[in-house]
């Protein structure tokens, strides 16, 4: 019989759950860098070609863009949800001002207004998750 003061083990299947742990969050920051990646390229393409009515709302668009990004960004980065919405809100200014500055396109402050909603959504809704997250387990 061990003594009180003795370390207990680890369970054998830590080890697996690390492991795919690990992998979920390689996976987790592989679908956020890809997102961004592809919401950069959106942002800054040239749309003059594409007839207006085969795209939706210029304003939803940037508030779903965000919020698939916030989201991505949660599940892949640990950060304070301040720190998350400062990263996230500075990368929506960053692309007005680079669609004005290289591309035909206009910066939209209403734009980026759309972004801090998509944002603001996300992290009030996981929010909103984690504070109730004890109760639904119960």
């Amino acid at each position: 019989m061990r003594s009180p003061s003795s370390p207990v083990p680890p369970p054998l299947h830590t080890s697996l759950y690390d492991k795919i742990l690990k992998a979920c969050v390689r996976l987790s920051r592989v679908g956020f860098w890809l997102a961004l990646t592809v919401s950069l390229y959106g942002f800054l393409k040239d749309v003059s070609g594409i007839p207006s009515a085969w795209m939706p709302n210029d304003k939803v668009m940037h508030v779903l863009v965000f919020a698939v990004l916030t989201f991505t960004f949660l599940l892949a980065y640990r950060l304070k949800p301040w720190a998350v919405f400062a990263w996230l809100a500075s990368y929506g200014a960053l692309v007005e001002v680079l669609q004005h500055s290289l591309t035909n396109r206009m910066g939209d402050p209403w734009d980026f207004l759309a972004d801090c909603i998509g944002i603001g959504l996300v992290l009030c809704f996981s929010h909103h998750i984690q504070r109730h997250a004890d109760k639904w387990r119960h």
